[in-house]
């Protein structure tokens, strides 16, 4: 029984922590002490205080605490604890902008809390991925991965409420910084609602200044003022969270700027501006200098708007710097990291008392080359966009070669006919037009039109292929479609690279079987394994170039397997071929992302997973594995 109330207390906690009820979550953390009678009980405990400090200060959170915990989980084979402590890590490398460790954290703990059966605790691991993704200020992948989740009622259901007001604050967050302030507007609503209801002060401070944002920008001033009037109250209540305290005077500088008392406005930009750099908030900042600069431009003070722009400028030129200095470190971090593992790995099989000393030194070094990856995140998601625009560059270089030739059929078959036309004219004008002209005319007429009208059908129907492979079309809302025609598609588009290289095509058990999803996104994940397979399966291969494509259908999922009978994968680099800048073509061509962009495609789109398996006979066999439905 005291199991079940620890249980029952512990799930009370991570409740008041989603909704920074502090006040509370401080009450039921000194309450389950009182329960916490072993070392896993009090490692859970501990994990959880170590959160409630963080949102309880408004200084940059300490990580070595979180990584001793892990590690003694690790030691004593707990796996739950190893996942409670990884999610509760994860939150504190979001505050710390380490978007990457914090998703690598929570990935391993949903892993792990789905090898226990735990569910429940597998998604809301997924959902605080979220989070982490607003801190690195991802708003675009926050929307293209949670987005379907925000808006499906039945899925929110699953979720605690405070770990569903968490996501929909993060969603509701990412509409407003990329500009759709309705959609923003009705989660802000929405969410103040419930705050009201709960009565947890920073949760309806945070929901109250939200709305009163999206509802400037839609122009509703009266009812910004009243919700910033709601506000003020709150925080003379004295329990405000200072890093909360800076949406207020953000807001209600914007408020008074837009009332038309720019002069008023400037001080309450600086006092927001003063606040978000002390803590920091990235996503803030160049908020509050560019509307403060936009404020002083209206006033007529110049000078204050041009250095504001500078403060801009410098700003970016900081993160810019600071980037290209996290990128070298990182890399020479990196190394050392590994001699010191190897050096770690030799102490250990002679026993020496110092493996532990050099363990905390390892330790403390991983540490500080993942405070120098924060922006190599934005770094990341920048090549990632150059990727997709190279495979589309490729992809319109085989088009526009394909269309040479049905095009220049058609124009010269056009150029012959108008030549027919112009001498039976001209024959027609001197009276020397006679029957056998006239069919002539009308043989040349018909084969040119026929010629004509074959060219412009297979470049319409190239273009059509083409048109749905777009990356437009990679984005679009989920409709049905048939899994066969996007392979036809992409085959079409790429048919000159696979003639070129001598590659024979087969396909087996394309049905007519029809998926819940984006189209565009599959076709696009196919053109990267085709182009994969040309690129590292038969460059250089002397032996049979076959690609073979097949599907069916295994219970509730669509598999679709992909192969080919070149090289094949060495078996030391099978287990990183979706690793991002990993490729055995460095130098030469390959960035070592098409694969890894596939990987996010699949499992991020498109719902499904993909794997490397084993090919019979040798060379290289991909596995899709896709839901019938996408979000079932």
């Amino acid at each position: 029984m005291l199991l079940d109330e620890f249980d029952l207390l512990l799930q009370s906690l991570d409740e008041s922590l989603d909704g920074v009820d502090l006040r509370t979550a401080r009450r039921l953390l000194d309450s389950l002490q009182d329960l916490a009678y072993d070392d896993t009980r009090s490692a859970r405990l501990a994990s959880r205080a170590l959160v409630l400090d963080m949102l309880s200060s408004d200084s940059e959170p300490e990580l070595e605490p979180a990584y001793a915990l892990l590690q003694a989980a690790r030691r004593a084979g707990d796996t739950g604890t190893q996942a409670d402590t990884l999610v509760s890590l994860a939150r504190l490398q979001s505050r710390a902008r380490l978007v990457t460790r914090a998703l690598e954290s929570l990935g391993e703990a949903e892993a792990l809390y789905e090898q226990r059966g735990d569910r429940a605790s597998a998604l809301y691991a997924q959902v605080r991925a979220s989070s982490a993704l607003y801190e690195g200020e991802l708003f675009e992948e926050l929307l293209e991965r949670f987005e379907p989740l925000a808006s499906d009622p039945v899925q929110l259901a699953l979720l605690p409420a405070a770990a569903r007001h968490s996501l929909l604050t993060n969603v509701g967050a990412a509409y407003s910084f990329l500009g759709r302030y309705e959609q923003s507007a009705v989660i802000s609503r929405q969410l103040y609602e419930e705050s009201k209801r709960s009565g947890a002060v920073n949760a309806l401070m945070r929901d109250t200044a939200n709305l009163a944002n999206q509802l400037l920008w839609l122009g509703q001033l009266d009812a910004v003022e009243a919700l910033l009037d709601e506000a003020a109250a709150l925080l003379e209540g004295g329990e405000v969270l200072e890093r909360h305290q800076i949406f207020y005077f953000q807001n209600r500088a914007l408020l008074t700027w837009k009332r038309g008392r720019h002069l008023e406005a400037l001080p309450l930009f600086d006092r927001a501006w003063a606040l978000a750099l002390k803590h920091p908030m990235m996503p803030i900042l160049g908020r509050v200098l560019m509307r403060k600069a936009e404020c002083a431009e209206e006033a007529g003070l110049l000078e204050v708007a041009l250095a504001t722009r500078k403060a801009q400028v410098q700003l970016v030129q900081d993160r810019a710097r600071h980037q290209a200095q996290s990128f070298g470190q990182t890399l020479e971090r990196a190394s050392s990291h590994a001699r010191m593992q190897g050096q770690n790995e030799y102490l250990r099989r002679h026993g020496t008392e110092l493996e532990r000393e050099l363990a905390e030194a390892r330790d403390a070094l991983e540490l500080k080359v993942e405070q120098r990856n924060r922006e190599l995140e934005r770094a990341m998601r920048m090549l990632l966009e150059r990727e997709k625009q190279a495979a589309l560059t490729h992809l319109v270089a085989g088009v526009a070669h394909e269309l040479n030739t049905p095009l220049g059929n058609a124009l010269l078959a056009i150029g012959t006919m108008a030549a027919v036309i112009d001498q039976n004219k001209q024959a027609f004008e001197e009276r020397r037009l006679s029957r056998r002209d006239i069919l002539e005319l009308h043989g040349g007429l018909e084969e040119g039109l026929a010629l004509a009208q074959r060219g412009l059908e297979r470049a319409s129907a190239l273009v059509r292929s083409f048109k749905a492979l777009s990356l437009e079309q990679a984005g679009m809302e989920p409709v049905d479609f048939h899994p066969s025609d996007v392979v036809e598609n992409t085959l079409a588009v790429m048919d000159r690279g696979l003639r070129e290289a001598g590659v024979e095509v087969e396909l087996q058990c394309l049905d007519d079987q029809v998926l819940h999803g984006n189209p565009g996104a599959l076709g696009q994940v196919l053109a990267q394994l085709f182009e994969n397979s040309l690129v590292h399966g038969f460059r250089g291969w002397e032996g049979e170039r076959r690609l073979r494509i097949s599907a069916c259908l295994q219970g509730d999922d669509f598999c679709l397997e992909v192969g080919d009978s070149g090289h094949g994968i060495a078996q030391a680099n099978r287990p990183r071929v979706f690793d991002p800048f990993f490729t055995t073509r460095l130098g030469q061509g390959s960035s070592g992302l098409g694969l890894h962009l596939a990987y996010r495609l699949v499992t991020q789109r498109l719902g499904g997973e993909i794997r490397l398996l084993e090919a019979p006979g040798g060379g290289t066999l991909f596995e899709l594995r896709l839901p019938r439905r996408l979000g079932h």
